[in-house]
């Protein structure tokens, strides 16, 4: 499970397994990032636009030993 906070005070929880950062270029010349949860087989189960997101966390309770190490030694997280 993700938790996503927005800009504008809401709160999305997704159930995800990770999550990228995608970035978009338009015909016009226009771009967009957006921040992309993922399921276990890779598909799309959330997607939010980067300027609107404040911040976004694992629930603890579903984050491995392991994959809360990974996250602490990029600086993503810190405990």
């Amino acid at each position: 499970m993700i938790s996503v906070y927005l800009r504008n005070g809401d709160l999305a929880e997704v159930s995800a397994e990770r999550v990228e950062s995608r970035a978009w270029e338009f015909a016009d010349g226009t771009s967009s990032s957006s921040l992309v949860c993922l399921d276990a087989e890779g598909e799309v189960v959330g997607q939010f636009l980067v300027d609107q997101v404040a911040g976004w966390m694992f629930s603890e309770d579903d984050r491995s030993e392991e994959h809360t190490s990974e996250l602490q030694s990029r600086g993503l997280i810190s405990y």
